[in-house]
């Protein structure tokens, strides 16, 4: 696989971007397996990932998390907010601990000056699955995090509340955490208006979305972040070494990306200090779901999957296979860090 020296700075992993669309809050059945909300409680059915949670008194949805497009569920109480999000293992081998500790790496590679201490992480459950409890502590916020791996899908129960009010949010989450259960996917049964037609989102698609500019060394603790290897040979290590090689002879050099949908063709670009686009990549897409994009180099070539989510003209990306293995290592690099904009 050919690819341009250019590519995004430090994962930020799944933002949370949402966008327009409809669903209301579903209430389904209540599975042996689950626990039974209370006369103050709500069991929510999420819509998204096969999962059910019964939300502690005072808990709302927020609305905005259930339109089209957002890839996460989000809820709020007070100045707590809570969060849900799952995706595909790109290792099936991972474990709980080796999602903590991606997560953890992506953390430290943002320089965000975070602080998480990895003796204070506690072992638990997620819906009877093996799970990790950690936490980090930023200027203003505690997060606490619950991880856990089931049916090939990494899960992250989260919530973020004022730094001061610490055990109130580590209480919060444990709460979240026994009220969630695993679902079958087929118990998964959306409402209509949940599914929505393919052809709007791809409309919404439509068009050039481009990154900030940014240095170029980024991209390289992008993947270091993300805990992938490029290899001893093949298209993720000719991807490093080249993009090491310029890092090294321009330490100051900085890059732009943009792709551009068009009627089914996809199409990646890249510029270096301030430079014009220039085409990188080109390819065929097609929709797999409301949130996720299947793209195929022309002719032939890799096929990589990602799903993205939208937001006032934001679209935040997050890179789940690759045909070609080595192509992971400069694809999470291009696709991952930074948010692309709509271009005028």
């Amino acid at each position: 696989m050919s690819r341009p020296l250019s590519g995004p700075g430090p994962r930020q992993g799944r933002a949370m971007a949402l966008v327009t669309g409809v669903l209301a809050v579903s209430v389904l059945s209540v599975p042996t397996h689950a626990a039974s909300p209370t006369a103050e409680e709500t069991l929510f059915g999420s819509s998204k990932y096969p999962y059910q949670m019964v939300l502690p008194p005072g808990w709302r949805v927020v609305p905005e998390s259930q339109e089209l497009g957002s890839s996460q569920d989000l809820f709020e109480l007070g100045s707590s907010v809570a969060r849900v999000a799952a995706g595909t293992l790109t290792d099936p081998s991972h474990t709980a601990e080796d999602r903590v500790a991606i997560n953890r790496a992506r953390l430290t590679a943002a320089g965000t000056g975070c602080a998480s201490d990895p003796a204070q992480d506690v072992p638990t459950t997620l819906g009877g699955e093996r799970a990790i409890v950690w936490s980090h502590r930023c200027a203003d916020t505690f997060n606490g995090h619950v991880h856990a791996v089931h049916d090939g899908m990494a899960f992250v129960v989260e919530v973020v509340g004022p730094l001061e009010s610490e055990t109130d949010a580590a209480a919060q989450l444990e709460a979240l955490r026994a009220g969630f259960a695993f679902v079958d996917t087929a118990g998964l049964s959306p409402l209509p208006s949940s599914q929505p037609d393919l052809a709007a989102v791809d409309a919404q698609l439509q068009g050039t979305w481009a990154t900030e500019w940014h240095p170029l060394q980024l991209e390289l603790a992008t993947v270091r972040a993300d805990g992938l290897e490029p290899g001893d040979s093949g298209s993720g290590r000719e991807w490093w070494d080249a993009v090491s090689a310029a890092v090294e002879a321009n330490p100051e050099l900085t890059v732009r990306l943009a792709m551009k949908f068009e009627d089914g063709r996809y199409t990646q670009y890249s510029a270096a200090d301030g430079g014009p686009f220039e085409v990188a990549w080109i390819g065929r897409y097609l929709l797999r779901d409301p949130r996720t994009v299947e793209a195929t180099g022309i002719p032939g070539g890799e096929t990589f999957v990602f799903d993205f989510s939208l937001r006032d003209d934001v679209m935040t990306v997050d890179l789940l296979s690759n045909t070609d293995p080595g192509g992971m290592v400069p694809e999470t690099a291009i696709l991952e860090t930074l948010p692309y904009v709509r271009l005028p």
